[in-house]
């Protein structure tokens, strides 16, 4: 009998992709001592599935999608798009970088004829360090796309640098943010 629940057909079809990514975020986890070594299990069972001809109902090699089989679902289920980990990051100060001009960005964006400002520098070193830290080990990767995946706030994808983050733009641009409340905020990783 599995060990894991009966998947819902969504889960059944998954992007290679996905799968691949899972399988090097479980490996880096452990080799860094976050999970313990009897994820490797999990690690061999992800290698195994890709391994495996899987039935693709398009094109594999240009849509990256394909049917899991039960048998499949029985090694994977337990931990595919599954919350293992949400590591603690560490304080970072301000998130803002110091030498980020909050004036020139609000100017750039008013003289804008579609109301965008590109903000390079934006973020300080410890805040970009930390960012990496929870895109690496965090699995909140969640949302399937063609050769990508996604992570949302309302599943996963938060964390105090980010909260602090959207209080420091509050803070340096009162005029555009302001009290606005936080609707939605998302990552992508892309398949390369």
């Amino acid at each position: 009998q599995s060990l894991s629940a009966l998947p819902r057909l969504q889960d059944l079809f998954v992007s290679v992709s996905k799968l691949a990514h899972d399988m090097e975020q479980l490996s880096y986890l452990v080799l860094k001592g976050k999970l313990p070594h009897c994820f490797w299990r999990f690690v061999k069972a992800y290698i195994s599935v890709i391994d495996t001809p899987l039935n693709a109902p398009f094109d594999a090699k240009t849509d990256d999608w394909a049917l899991l089989q039960p048998s499949d679902w029985d090694h994977i289920g337990l931990v595919y798009s599954t919350l293992i980990y949400f590591p603690a990051l560490p304080a970072v100060g301000r998130v803002v970088n110091d030498n980020f001009d909050f004036s020139l960005a609000r100017q750039q964006y008013h003289s804008s004829s579609h109301g965008l400002v590109v903000m390079d520098g934006l973020l300080s070193p410890k805040a970009l360090d930390a960012l990496l830290q929870f895109t690496l080990e965090a699995t909140v990767w969640f949302e399937l796309k063609t050769g990508y995946i996604g992570a949302y706030m309302n599943q996963g994808f938060a964390n105090d640098v980010l909260v602090q983050l959207v209080q420091e733009l509050r803070i340096g641009f009162p005029d555009l943010i302001g009290d606005l409340e936080l609707m939605h905020m998302w990552a992508f990783k892309y398949n390369q």
